[in-house]
């Protein structure tokens, strides 16, 4: 059963970007906030730190991150 009483989180990924000058990493989390009428959105951060929260304004419905269950 889905909830709609708040977000759910996925497990970070980490990712290693660069070329020969300039090298990157860190991790992507995703969230997933669902909607009673059978849509959710998508939320993205790209960070250093494993650990990081989202907030209902990191959900924005007019970017087009909103898919159908």
């Amino acid at each position: 059963m889905i909830r709609y009483d708040g977000y759910y989180t996925s497990d970070p990924l980490p990712y290693k970007d660069g070329n020969a000058r300039y090298r990157e990493e860190g991790y992507f989390h995703n969230a997933y906030l669902f909607l009673s009428n059978g849509t959710y959105l998508k939320a993205v951060k790209k960070t250093k730190p494993e650990q990081v929260s989202f907030s209902e304004a990191d959900f924005n419905p007019d970017f087009p991150n909103k898919y159908e269950v």
